[in-house]
């Protein structure tokens, strides 16, 4: 007889007996083979070595005899050839026969084919695949489930229901936390809800309701309490507006906002998007809000001059363009705005925007300052948006426009062909453009780790105070504030330039002197008195931005140091220690405008997100080195979630950070654990997220400081958006 393999896995020194007398060796070898045989079917299978109808298993080729073409169909039982092979067996050794893998026929057939197939088959069926979650059926019943969507395999056969607890590609275990996460929102949001039905008047309590009853959304209803008071008008007159049209609703909303506005302008002939209350709202909202720090390169005088004139095509300070422009800045926190959408649908800043871009459009190119002004202001608001990497092409375009017009060097002829009235008026309001465009172009350069597109002008700054809707007469007002911030932007300039060429030399004896140098100048920097709060953010918040401003320079300097441990200056002050010391110091600013404008603050403004965007990246790498940094890094994380509503930036902001921690294995503070995972991007799954800011890297080397281009890694760090993709699927979790 041929001798096989053993599947079962014997050697075949153990398969071969002591040749001795024929009837001897027969009855051992017999008794013995047959011991061997039953062991071998009784025996426990393993994982390598289990019967057929199980996972992973292959007929060894070894069993297969090649002399008979059928042999591998052949499920005699081993005892039997014995028999046959016994008679002839004379003095050579007795040898036991092949133990093959237990007949087909005392097996249960494979579930996916009928038992003649198994058994007509010697090919090993395919591995089963494993069920993640089973139905709650077969959990109860404790069967196997085959995991099938809609429903499985039993319950369709039995015609029941299948319900599973958890999604087609979750483990139970990740259902449950995705399940808490929304029950624990949930929870939070009818906390807020009943908070407000419990402290607001009885008439705003029954307007919610109302609502409630008439079988509304819950968190419909909640958004509509967050957005304040007029919403509620809105919702209360969209009932009356089901009879009367929404138009209706829109139109009183609008004149409620003319009412209630500080500036009463006519939308026409500037814009069609909008009636005159909401537009006079939102240029109000610009110059209140938004201009004390970083808009600061209108001049509210000319501007409402030429805006009240209506001569679209004559004046200079003013135009379709900038109207829209300057409409769309002042719509991420306009009242009336958000009740109009949810009234009417869509977005009123978007559609600002985009009646900008037309009106630009149908410039063809002109080079005018109003130009250059809206093309800032586009940007401006597309970085608000959480869309910078678009509105890239808007800030370079805008800085190669104000070189075309020489803006910082020299007055436009134009100004000097004015009247003798108006001539030092325009030579005022080219000064503040001058100057302000390059103090906000600084800003944003910062935020992309380079010097600003625009060198200092040599312009005198001749600018009066822009507080005011009416100008003082001439000579009576001058504008500290815009001054002070103007030698800040001049300082971080020169710091952000001389990072930028002196990468190569960080943290030696020549590059920590220049470094020291820069630092004794910025102490000369004399911040301006502080003022009692007045109209909008002007007053004490400027002074606590310009404080907070000084803070973002020192930073400049001396962040690149911040990998170099151990490295000190030479008064023994650690760079990490400084960097700390001056984000806490712009955090506590921050809280005092929170006291003071608990309004503005919470809603937010450009100022506010720019200064805890610097503290929460200056301190991502710090968190696990520096305890002093705990803090601060989790008031900015809070309060992009604070102003999520408004501003589109604020959840690709933590995204960004929970991003950037996962790049540099630093573990975040457990209290924004809450605050990362609500922060929902339009697009759910973080491809594409289209915001260029720059993080500087960090290494043995010391941090790269070095930007590139607008709206790309030139080299000096990561970008923002390419972080948060790299992470996505991290993040998504």
């Amino acid at each position: 007889m041929m001798e096989t393999n053993d599947p079962r896995g014997l050697s075949p020194a153990s398969r071969t007996l002591t040749p001795g007398s024929r009837t001897g060796a027969y009855s051992e070898g017999s008794r013995l083979e047959s011991r061997l045989s039953i062991l071998a079917l009784l025996a426990p299978t393993s994982p390598g070595n289990s019967p057929p109808h199980n996972l992973g298993y292959s007929l060894p080729t070894g069993a297969i005899s090649s002399g008979t073409p059928n042999s591998h169909l052949d499920h005699t039982l081993p005892s039997q050839h014995h028999q046959d092979d016994g008679a002839g067996a004379g003095n050579k050794g007795a040898k036991l026969q092949a133990l093959l893998p237990r007949p087909s026929e005392q097996l249960p057939p494979p579930r996916a084919a009928p038992p003649s197939t198994a058994r007509s088959s010697g090919i090993a069926v395919p591995r089963r695949i494993a069920t993640i979650v089973a139905c709650e059926n077969c959990r109860a019943k404790r069967t196997k489930c085959d995991g099938a969507r809609p429903k499985c395999s039993r319950c369709v056969r039995l015609g029941t229901d299948c319900e599973y607890d958890a999604g087609p590609d979750e483990t139970r275990s990740i259902a449950r936390k995705r399940k808490y996460d929304e029950m624990k929102s949930d929870l939070s949001d009818m906390q807020e809800l009943y908070e407000y039905l419990r402290s607001r008047p009885l008439q705003e309590v029954a307007e919610v309701i109302s609502r409630i009853r008439s079988n509304q959304d819950p968190c419909k209803v909640l958004r509509l309490v967050r957005d304040g008071d007029l919403l509620l008008q809105a919702s209360a007159m969209g009932r009356k507006g089901l009879e009367s049209g929404v138009e209706d609703v829109v139109a009183k909303l609008d004149d409620t906002a003319y009412r209630q506005s500080p500036l009463k302008l006519s939308a026409t002939p500037w814009t069609e998007v909008a009636g005159n209350g909401v537009v006079s709202e939102l240029v109000s909202i610009f110059f209140d809000v938004e201009q004390p720090f970083a808009m600061t390169f209108v001049d509210r005088h000319c501007f409402l001059a030429d805006m009240f004139s209506g001569q679209v095509d004559s004046v200079r300070f003013c135009s379709p363009a900038l109207v829209n422009a300057i409409c769309a800045m002042g719509a991420f926190t306009s009242p009336t705005a958000k009740a109009i959408d949810q009234t009417r649908g869509g977005s009123v800043r978007e559609r600002f925007y985009n009646e900008a871009k037309r009106q630009l459009d149908l410039e063809h190119g002109k080079v005018s300052l109003a130009t250059v002004m809206t093309l800032y202001c586009l940007f401006l608001c597309s970085s608000e948006a959480g869309i910078d990497r678009a509105g890239a092409f808007y800030r370079v375009s805008a800085s190669e426009m104000y070189k075309k017009l020489r803006l910082g060097s020299e007055f436009p002829a134009w100004v000097e062909k004015s009247g003798p009235g108006q001539r030092e008026k325009c030579r005022r309001a080219v000064s503040r453009a001058a100057w302000g465009l390059f103090c906000v172009e600084s800003i944003s350069a910062f935020v992309y780790i380079q010097p600003a597109l625009i060198p200092p002008p040599t312009l005198p700054r001749i600018f009066d105070n822009n507080r005011e809707d009416t100008a003082a007469a001439e000579g009576e007002s001058y504008d500290v504030m815009l001054d002070a911030e103007c030698s800040l932007s001049k300082l971080l300039y020169e710091v952000m330039s001389y990072n930028l060429a002196n990468a190569d030399r960080l943290g030696k004896e020549g590059d920590i002197a220049a470094r020291l140098s820069f630092y004794r100048k910025l102490l000369e920097w004399e911040a301006p008195r502080r003022e009692p709060p007045t109209r909008g953010l002007y007053g004490l918040c400027q002074c606590l931005f310009l404080e907070s401003y000084f803070s973002i320079v020192v930073i400049a300097l001396f962040r690149p140091l911040t990998p170099l441990t151990p490295l000190l200056l030479p008064d023994g002050t650690d760079p990490s220690t400084l960097v700390i010391s001056h984000c806490n110091a712009m955090v506590s600013r921050t809280r005092e405008m929170r006291s003071s404008y608990p309004r503005e603050y919470s809603e937010g403004c450009i100022g506010t997100l720019y200064f805890f965007y610097v503290v929460s990246i200056s301190l991502v790498a710090l968190l696990d080195r520096e305890a002093s940094a705990r803090d601060s890094f989790v008031e900015s994380c809070r309060y992009f979630h604070l102003v999520t509503r408004n501003f589109p930036v604020g959840p690709a902001l933590l995204r960004g950070l929970q991003a950037l921690a996962l790049e540099t294995g630093v573990r975040l503070p457990v209290e924004c654990e809450s605050f990362f995972a609500e922060a929902k991007l339009a697009n759910e799954n973080f491809r594409d997220v289209p915001v260029s800011y720059v993080i500087p890297t960090t290494g043995a080397g010391g941090g790269n400081e070095s930007g590139g281009t607008p709206g790309r890694n030139g080299g000096g760090g990561l970008e923002l958006g390419n972080l948060i993709e790299k992470w996505s699927s991290t993040m998504s979790i």
